[in-house]
Formats: structure tokens, sequence, C-alpha cells
């Protein structure tokens, strides 16, 4: 049975994609392998008892580094792993150097920023390693282009979609999800929704200055909802987006068209998804930050919502074209709207069919993941 020793910052109890993405990386690796991982304080709560969780500080940057190197070399001498991961590249030289101290194979994660972040030191001294590292995971066709970029052989990247989370259908109660929507007051409004980081790339503060009127002008009384908070932990940080989102609503006018709801439970965010007709995803290209796959548009699918995006970054390999939405080419907010117009009403234009956005997540379930996941470590000769 191959060892394997998987160490990344992104680890719940944190929250986002790639928090989940590790952490189903792990369990689905514990299933089939030895697997252990070096990940940031609370990792313990999170797994099951008995899995090897080795807790480190987090928060700060430097002191995290020490600390997973102390740790990970600790756990390499006690079990000399067959194969070290890196959750991202922020951990490939730590991955790289252990590596090549104790003879094993070396994996690392790539998710798009962290091949592209405007830091001097993530450049300088983060980026080099990626190219010396044995095998490369991308989270999407794009994100390997980068990686190429870089320099990474094209031989040594495997392309490998994060995967979802397939909700069941009933989970969501109908009573509570009737008198959510009458505490916002969405009772009987059409609902367009976004979820995630509130950072630039997402283009929220821009879809809301110049396609939320093209839309209220169809349709007076729709409701945007804005889940997420700024991301204070990220490579790049979020710069204050949340106030240019909150000055375009005022300046727009549309303080009763859009809801900003912050980070929510899980709970809340099932109820979002059940209560949207439409999810949208107006991406902007931004200096140094790119989306690396649009986990959310196939979390938005499972539940039966057609997703609208602008065509940037990964994307692309989130969405399927007529089937579960539509890609629209980057800052064309008119024609962005129009679709987003024709979802709404429903016209005689409108082809997608909750089953059919269901059918296309479950090939991101998880467990498919982890199919993909176990073949391509059993791939690795040691």
């Amino acid at each position: 049975m191959k060892r394997i020793l998987l160490i990344t910052r992104n680890f719940p109890p944190l929250v986002g994609g790639m928090e989940k993405l590790m952490f189903n990386t792990f369990i689905e690796l514990n299933r089939h392998f030895r697997c252990e991982v070096v990940c940031p304080f609370g990792g313990k709560s999170s797994v099951n008892k008995g899995e090897l969780v080795h807790e480190v500080p987090g928060k700060f940057l430097p002191i995290f580094y020490i600390a997973a190197c102390i740790k990970s070399i600790s756990a390499c001498r006690r079990t000399r792993p067959d194969i070290i991961i890196g959750g991202s590249g922020l951990v490939s030289p730590i991955v790289v150097l252990l590596s090549s101290l104790f003879g094993s194979k070396s994996v690392v994660f790539v998710h798009g920023l962290d091949l592209v972040a405007d830091s001097f030191i993530f450049k300088k001294f983060f980026v080099p390693t990626i190219p010396h590292v044995d095998f490369i995971v991308a989270n999407s066709n794009n994100t390997a282009r980068l990686a190429r970029d870089i320099g990474v052989l094209s031989e040594n990247i495997t392309v490998i979609n994060p995967g979802v989370e397939i909700p069941n259908p009933s989970a969501v109660n109908p009573d509570r999800l009737r008198i959510w929507k009458k505490q916002l007051h969405i009772d009987g409004h059409p609902i367009m929704l976004s979820v995630g980081r509130l950072v630039q790339r997402k283009g929220i503060a821009d879809f809301v200055d110049h396609g939320m009127g093209l839309i209220r002008e169809k349709i007076p009384n729709i409701r945007f909802i804005v889940i997420g908070g700024e991301a204070v932990n990220a490579i790049r940080k979020s710069n204050c987006e949340l106030a240019k989102i909150k000055a375009v609503i005022k300046k727009r006018g549309l303080e009763d068209n859009v809801l900003l709801l912050g980070e929510v439970d899980e709970a809340t965010l099932h109820l979002a998804f059940s209560a949207a007709e439409l999810f949208v995803f107006p991406l902007v290209k931004t200096h140094a930050d790119v989306e690396g796959f649009g986990m959310v548009a196939i979390e938005a699918a499972a539940f039966g919502l057609p997703t609208i995006a602008f065509d940037e970054g990964g994307v692309s390999d989130a969405i399927k074209e007529n089937t579960t939405g539509y890609l629209i080419s980057p800052g064309d907010y008119i024609s962005f709207a129009s679709k987003a117009i024709e979802i709404l009403v429903k016209s005689n234009d409108y082809v997608f069919q909750e089953d059919g956005c269901r059918q296309f997540a479950k090939l991101f379930s998880w467990m498919n993941y982890g199919k993909k996941m176990q073949k391509f470590i059993r791939q690795i000769q040691i």
C-alpha cells in the first residue's frame, strides 16, 4: 500500500473551494492508501478519529511554513512516504525539498492563482519550484495552460476537475425554504444568485454596475442574492471589494434589488440554491488573478440551476454550453443580461432542464473525483 503525505494550508474548518477539495482529496486517498495530512489547527475535528492529522498554526504564512516543515520532516522520518503531495503551489518548496531528502515522488495541486499571483516573494520563491515537481494536478485545462507557461512539461500535467457534493433534492425542507424567503422579502420574486469569495475577479461590482440595470429594466422585481465574504487569508486579498459593491449598489439605486448576505452556513446555502432560478458568474479578467475552475457552477448545476458566465479562466470546464448554461464573451453585459432575462422569464428559447443540469453535475461527484485520483496515484511508479 502506497504511503502518502499531504501538506496543505487549505483544510476544514476553514471554508472555501480549495478547502473542500483538499478535505475530499484526503478522504478519497485514505480509502485506498495510507494517507496523513499536515494542515492548520482544527483539521482533526473534521476527520474521523484515528486518521493521521498533524496540526500546525495556519493564520500567518511564515509561522505556518516553519511549523509545516517541522511536522512534515517528522512525518517523513517516521513513515517514509512514497508520495508527498502539496495542496497548492504555496507549499511546492516544502514538497520539492522533502521529496529530495527522502526519495519520495512529488505531486502539487495548482489552482490558477498560485501560478499568476502578483507577489514578488511568491514569484521569486514559490512559482520557480513548481516546474521541479514530478507531477502537477491542474484543476482545469486553463490552469494546465498556465502551468505550461511557467515551464511545466505537458507530460507532467494531469487535469482533474474538483468534485462537488451532489445534494438530495428532498433535503431542503419546503416549509423552511418558504419561511426563509419571507424573512428576506423575496417570496414571489425572480431570483439570481452568486456564491463565492468577494474578490475582484468574481466581477460582482462590475455586474451590478453594468448588467443589473439592464435586467431590472425588463424584470423590475428581480432580486440578486450575493453570498460570500472577503478573502482575508487568500494569497491575493480582496482589497475592500465589499465596499466597492455597496458603493455601486447605492450609485445605481439597487438597494431593493441586491441582497448581500455575507458568509452563511451550509443549510442556508442550500436554501439559496433551491430558491434561485439562475446562477450568475460574471467573471472579469484581472491583473495577476484568475478563476481556476469554477466549482460553484457545478454546485449550482447539482441543484438543477443553470449558470450564465463570462468565459474567463477555467470556468469553461464547469459549464456545458446549452445544457447547464451559457458562456458569454467577457465584458459583453448586453448579451449576459439578455440571456439572464431569457432564462428568468422562461421564453420560448428556454432550453434548460433541471435533470440535464443534475446529470452533468453527477460527473463531478466526489466519488468520481476519488476514482480519478486513485487511478492517478496508482500510475505513479515508486
